[in-house]
């Protein structure tokens, strides 16, 4: 994980992630935002249909 700024002088700064290395591939920032995107819609659109066939919600 590489960090924008150094979380010793502030702890705040491990939500400053600029990228991640998985399994020898780099994910940047850009296409991190776009897996939390993609996985947002998707629990979105699973809870919609739970909520649609559930006629006391």
């Amino acid at each position: 994980m590489l960090l924008a700024a150094n979380p010793l002088d502030d702890i705040a700064n491990t939500r400053t992630i600029e990228g991640v290395a998985i399994d020898g591939r780099w994910l940047d920032r850009g296409e991190l935002d776009e897996l939390l995107e993609s996985v947002s819609e998707s629990y979105n659109a699973a809870d919609d249909s739970l909520n649609a066939s559930d006629p006391s919600a």
